[in-house]
């Protein structure tokens, strides 16, 4: 649809390409309670907000750790990425940083820095046909559990924790 060319007041140049459903620029606006609302189109837009990249960044890390733990387990990968891969993942879940993370800021700017470093330095040192074997399969797996039988463990751990806290507790007060 484009605007109509010769309308008085219209703020557009004629010819401009405008969105079905959308109405001109000098259209006039109805009241409150005075004549139909307008229609709206079928779906919203897709967000295109910095949440929704921020989000989406997150989602392909998480998608390309798990490539990573993949390609650790697989023997056609190259030592060095498996060395690569395994001490950026390490360092994520290691509970001693660089920065520690109670100082604002600078503790959580380290993960944020080294972790998708170490990934991209790991990713660059698979080869691309492996990468992509390793990245399909971490998509089919990106929402299941890696580990299923972890739940009943840590359960079972923390039952035990408050038992012996209670234990302790019951014999020295």
């Amino acid at each position: 649809m484009t605007v109509p060319a010769g309308r008085s007041g219209n703020r557009e140049p004629a010819g401009t390409p405008r969105a079905p459903g959308l109405p001109a620029a000098d259209a006039a606006v109805p009241e409150a309670g005075g004549g139909p609302a307008p229609a709206l189109p079928p779906h919203p837009p897709p967000a295109t907000g910095w949440r929704a990249r921020l989000r989406a960044w997150a989602r392909a890390l998480k998608r390309d750790a798990i490539a990573i733990l993949l390609a650790l387990r697989d023997p056609r990968t190259p030592l060095l990425a498996k060395v690569t891969g395994f001490l950026t993942c390490a360092y994520a879940f290691s509970p001693i940083d660089l920065i520690p993370d109670f100082i604002p800021v600078l503790g959580q700017l380290d993960d944020l820095l080294l972790v998708p470093l170490g990934i991209l330095l790991t990713r660059r040192l698979i080869p691309d046909r492996l990468w992509t074997e390793f990245r399909t399969q971490a998509e089919a797996v990106q929402d299941k559990p890696l580990f299923p039988g972890s739940l009943p463990v840590v359960l079972l751990t923390w039952l035990l924790a408050v038992a012996l806290c209670a234990w302790v507790a019951a014999r020295f007060w």
